[in-house]
């Protein structure tokens, strides 16, 4: 089963998911105290960020996906394949789409993220 990105009732199926690349910052506070010692104040990890990629077979696949991503809102990928890339997300940082040189003919699309609360 494909993939899908949605966002304000509108469905895209990217042809393959190409990656996801994340991380999450620690939430925990360490304290240096007078002592010379430390002390630590443990917190959960903040959300998800880093950069997601797609792969569109054709120009008017891969600027849909693009023009969508540039306006407000979130977006949900589901990708039952990998259920642990499943998220929720606002893009954050460059979203960028790129004609691959070999082909010319297949596009990617690359999309900074952080997750956010459904």
């Amino acid at each position: 089963m494909p993939a899908t990105i949605t966002h304000a009732g509108v469905t895209l199926t990217p042809e393959l998911v190409l990656g996801l690349a994340d991380a999450a910052e620690s939430g925990n506070v360490f304290h240096k105290l007078l002592s010379g010692t430390e002390d630590l104040t443990t917190r959960p990890a903040g959300p998800r960020n880093g950069t997601l990629g797609f792969l569109f077979l054709d120009e008017a696949s891969v600027d849909q996906a693009f023009q969508l991503h540039r306006e407000a809102g979130t977006f949900t990928l589901v990708y039952p394949e990998r259920p642990t890339w499943n998220i929720t997300y606002a893009p954050d940082g460059r979203i960028s789409r790129e004609l691959d040189p070999e082909t010319s003919r297949i596009w990617t699309l690359t999309v900074g993220f952080r997750e956010v609360t459904p």
